[in-house]
């Protein structure tokens, strides 16, 4: 029979042990299943989908300007041709992502992000619901347009949307229907729904135009994926020649591999990436194993102070099963209160760690994997726990228990290799920990090339209407520096197209063209190595360009000053200037091959940039009351360039943060671990002690000899860590162009900060032992 006030009283005469047993468990579980839930929910994006399996996306790849490059997009006429020219299709839906628009519904206007255009069969194609209106009607014709539930209580409150009306892209559109809200594991997000014939600039797009369609097939169940890759290929090339002269070919991407597809250049969805989850699992997997590892060692360390409590039950006739029983329902019991305490913080915890992560995901409660992982957990942690100690005690004579005296042999070999890998765990993550905030610190300090700073941008709207003469008055504001224009935003890549030699056509490369007013150049302070600006001459000569380096270099060419380039067979520029190379684009690509060119025009759908002095607010406040001026229906909307740049590695800056949350936990946790190690070999050895210092034993040779074991234990430990972590944080830096380097002294300095806490932790009770009087571990002998 169980006596669970036992139970109880052991735990009150263990208390400072219990509770770091349950805490340490409870941290661990907690930190686990909150990185599960979003490693689940990364895991299942496009899952919900009946067709899942057999939807593709039509990518492209190849060697441009000498680096391996994949794109998620192709030209709008790829998807009717392949759907007619191949029977392996059953159906083709195309998707084209807009965004930043003006959007005017029942008297409300607002700028909207969030906006798809797509096929009409969009709705048949995928299982997005439908909450009001018919799927096969929806988006049949080009004035009608689908909106979420959310934008349906926005705009109409409480009132039916169906028949309303929304202008957008300077035309009406009728609400033909409502949608459920996209669930926020799919890979497209939209509010709004338009169909492509409803806009007549994408009707006109054709080969070698927009290259921003994502293309869908649904595929018939014998289709043989490479086969048809190599048909498509076949297909693009008769119809586009150009891929075929440079070497790009097509290839089909499962519609579940589309959100861990960080590598996509150009492509305009919202994705995960799979080193960072796999870096957070790592995470949780290290914390899980230290927390249990301390928790078998806490109970390991315990044991031997029920020794004559386990020798009293041998005597009256306790059974070696019923011993293990009660030790298994006492883990257990400790176990299961760890669990609840854990899944309490995780209830409390999970809003912040949604904030930290920059992720809105939802829990799966029903999800199996979930309550598998736990009951696996469970059992195996408390048929560790509970076994090895009553293992032990059971091999000693029952009188000898009684007597107290149980030989007491030094640290198992268990708990050493336990404490080891503890050790090694808390060691890998210092190291990347580390590694991953150099990098961090190295991508944001890194000299881009040209001033980001005081730098603030906005779509130009009816400012476009009188540019110049805005932009003169603005100058005279002396918190304004300068003001001026450009289709695309630098960290944007758009426009890409064929450039060639004049002398000799043969030599053509891609290249992103960059549309730029006068004085664009100086105001980001990027700098001409060679020639001048063409564009600041009282001619402003419009067939002059500018090329930097990277694109000099695929040009092959030599004094390139006064000699012809042609822009996709058409436009023809003299080139009058070489610009210095510069990062404009993420750190994780290299440097682009750029011409840049005179933007002789400019309308509402372009950018102002605006460098400004140190006085940020009252250059806020004039640009604000000129655009209340022009745009006096329409939300000013400002963005720093300088913070844009910061976001392009916030998937990175989160990974630090959680990594240094989770080093912290860590090295608690084997704190903990240590604390109960150190308390197990040091009461073991107390009347050693005794007998060494009643023969003239100094406390310091006492200490030295306590601790000499946890030293060498943290070298193996971090001969064991340093690879590991080599290798880990190696494979991750792969992922960016610009990278910092994996220097000695971080591990080193994970080396010594690891020795540092394990010997401050294990000198504590050390010096408490050593120091101690003799006399009272000799008393009962």
């Amino acid at each position: 029979m169980i006596n669970f006030k036992e139970i109880i009283r052991s735990t009150i005469r263990n208390k400072t042990i219990s509770i770091l047993s349950i805490s340490g468990m409870s941290i661990a579980i907690a930190i686990v299943l909150m990185i599960g839930f979003w490693s689940m929910n990364e895991f299942s994006f496009d899952n919900f989908h009946d067709d899942a399996d057999q939807i593709y996306r039509v990518c492209v790849k190849g060697i441009v300007n000498d680096k391996p490059m994949e794109i998620g997009g192709m030209y709008g006429p790829v998807g009717p041709m392949l759907k007619d020219k191949l029977s392996e299709i059953e159906s083709m839906l195309r998707v084209k992502v807009l965004g930043d628009e003006i959007v005017e519904a029942n008297n409300l206007k607002m700028t909207e992000k969030e906006i798809l255009t797509v096929d009409k069969n969009f709705f048949s194609f995928y299982n997005y619901q439908l909450l009001y209106g018919k799927v096969s009607e929806c988006l049949n014709s080009g004035n009608k347009i689908v909106i979420d539930e959310f934008t349906a209580i926005k705009y109409f409150q409480k009132s039916n949307a169906i028949g309303q009306i929304i202008h957008m892209y300077d035309k009406d559109f009728e609400v033909s229907a409502v949608m459920k809200n996209i669930p926020k594991n799919s890979h497209l997000q939209a509010n709004f729904i338009i169909p492509l014939s409803g806009l007549d600039w994408l009707v006109l797009d054709k080969w070698g135009s927009s290259d921003s369609y994502i293309t869908y097939l649904k595929l018939y169940p014998e289709a043989d994926i490479m086969q048809l890759n190599k048909k498509i290929t076949a297909l693009v090339n008769e119809n586009f020649i150009y891929f075929e002269q440079i070497g790009i070919t097509e290839y089909l991407q499962p519609l579940k591999d589309i959100h861990f597809s960080s590598e996509m250049r150009f492509d305009f969805i919202p994705k995960g990436d799979k080193r960072i989850t796999i870096i957070f699992l790592s995470l949780a997997g290290l914390i899980l194993l230290i927390a249990s590892f301390n928790f078998i060692n806490l109970s390991i360390s315990t044991s031997f102070l029920k020794t004559k409590s386990v020798g009293v039950k041998k005597v009256i006739g306790c059974t070696r099963t019923s011993l293990f029983l009660h030790s298994y329902i006492e883990t257990g019991l400790y176990v299961l209160v760890s669990f609840i305490i854990g899944i309490l913080i995780t209830i409390n915890g999970l809003p912040f760690f949604k904030q930290l992560s920059a992720s809105d995901f939802t829990i799966h409660i029903y999800d199996y994997r979930l309550y598998v992982f736990s009951i696996l957990m469970y059992l195996l942690i408390t048929l560790i726990a509970g076994t090895v100690p009553v293992y032990q005690l059971l091999k000693f004579n029952p009188e000898a228990i009684i007597r107290n005296r149980v030989k007491r042999e030094g640290i198992s070999g268990l708990q050493r290799i336990l404490v080891i890998i503890q050790l090694a765990a808390t060691i890998i993550l210092l190291i990347c920990a580390g590694a991953i905030n150099k990098q961090i610190y190295f991508i944001q300090h890194k000299n881009l090339g040209f001033d980001k700073e005081h730098v603030l941008y906005f779509t130009t709207g009816n400012l476009a209407t009188k540019y110049d003469a805005i932009r003169q008055s603005l100058k005279n504001n002396p918190n304004i520096i300068d003001i001026s224009s450009t289709e695309n935003l630098p960290f944007n890549w758009n426009n890409g197209n064929q450039i060639s030699k004049v002398e000799d056509p043969s030599v053509n490369e891609l290249m992103e063209i960059v549309y730029i007013k006068e004085n664009y150049l100086d105001l980001l302070k990027i700098p001409i190595i060679q020639g001048q600006n063409p564009f600041l001459s009282n001619h402003q000569n419009s067939d002059k360009c500018l090329i930097n380096e990277s694109g000099l270099s695929k040009l092959h060419m030599e004094d390139p000053i006064g000699k012809q380039i042609q822009i996709n067979d058409e436009a023809v520029y003299t080139i009058a200037g070489i610009l210095k190379d510069v990062n404009t684009k993420s750190l994780h690509n290299t440097i682009d091959p750029q011409v840049y060119v005179l933007d002789d025009k400019i309308d509402k759908n372009q950018y102002m940039v605006v460098r400004v002095t140190n006085n940020i607010q009252e250059a806020v406040s004039a640009l604000s009351q000129t655009w209340i001026k022009y745009n006096p229906e329409e939300p000013f909307e400002y963005h720093f360039l300088d913070t844009k740049y910061n976001e392009l590695y916030k998937t990175e800056a989160t990974a630090s943060k959680i990594m240094s949350i989770g080093l912290v936990i860590a090295i608690f946790l084997a704190i903990m671990g240590l604390y109960a190690i150190a308390f197990y070999a040091t009461e073991r050895r107390v009347k050693e002690i005794g007998i060494r210092k009643v023969n003239g034993a100094k406390t310091g040779e006492v200490m030295l000899l306590l601790t000499i074991d946890f030293m060498k234990w943290i070298i193996i430990a971090f001969v064991i860590s340093v690879p590991i972590a080599y290798y880990a944080m190696h494979k991750w830096l792969e992922n960016f162009a610009y990278k910092t380097e994996l220097s000695w002294w971080i591990f080193l300095l994970a080396g010594v900060f690891a020795f540092a806490v394990a010997m401050f932790t294990v000198g504590i009770h050390s010096y408490k032992t050593a120091t101690s009087n003799p006399v009272e571990a000799l008393k009962y002998e």
